[in-house]
């Protein structure tokens, strides 16, 4: 396999997070396999269709979200690019 080239290096980080429309619809859960500073990877999207962008709560107060837009697709797992920084 050939060097996967990044802008931001990636880490490991399992976590449940929430799937929300732009709307504010609950779409359904995931979960992060890992994470950097400019995107994740979701799992477990077995019976959920994901839209193309939306937003990925990762608090339960849903404080903590980030909008998302999917870059690539593949069974159950998708690539997101964070569209939005985070709030501090």
């Amino acid at each position: 396999m050939g060097m996967v080239k990044r802008k931001h290096p990636r880490r490991v980080f399992r976590t449940e997070a929430n799937i929300v429309d732009t709307a504010g619809s609950l779409i359904g859960q995931c979960k992060m396999a890992n994470v950097s500073a400019g995107g994740a990877k979701l799992t477990h999207l077995d019976s959920i269709r994901v839209p193309d962008n939306f937003f990925l709560v990762l608090a339960r107060s849903g404080t903590v979200r980030r909008e998302c837009m999917v870059v690539w697709r593949h069974d159950t797992e998708i690539g997101v690019k964070f569209l939005s920084t985070p709030e501090v």
